[in-house]
């Protein structure tokens, strides 16, 4: 779930297969990072992986997953995106929408890209 300065809401989804969350939680990272323009001013991603957080920004070593993490590491660091936490399954509104976008990649098994016009 992606929202504009101005409050306009863009919303994507990706199937991974057979994945864990936080490969899934890293790969939700990425994306957005992609899909938002590069004109983009301030970055800030919300998350409700304290784990994806930890690897990305904090120094945390991971014994796997390491290209993943790698490539999210450089464009939260190119982008100078600015990571923040929400509590998972606590009911804020845009993380239980991206939840509910995950679930229904997983259903669908199928991707849709969130295009940001920029």
């Amino acid at each position: 779930v992606l929202v504009e300065p101005g409050g306009k809401i863009h919303e994507g989804h990706e199937y991974l297969g057979e994945a864990t969350n936080n490969v899934a939680e890293l790969t939700a990272i990425l994306r957005a990072l992609e899909w938002i323009p590069a004109s983009a001013g301030h970055i800030v991603v919300h998350t409700d992986s304290k784990y994806a957080i930890g690897v990305l920004t904090k120094g945390w070593k991971a014994k796997v997953n390491q290209e993943l993490i790698a490539r999210a590491r450089r464009l939260v660091q190119e982008r100078g995106a600015q990571l923040r936490y929400v509590p998972g399954h606590e009911g804020v509104p845009l993380n239980e929408r991206a939840d509910e976008l995950a679930r229904g990649a997983i259903t669908s098994r199928d991707t849709r890209v969130a295009r940001v016009p920029g």
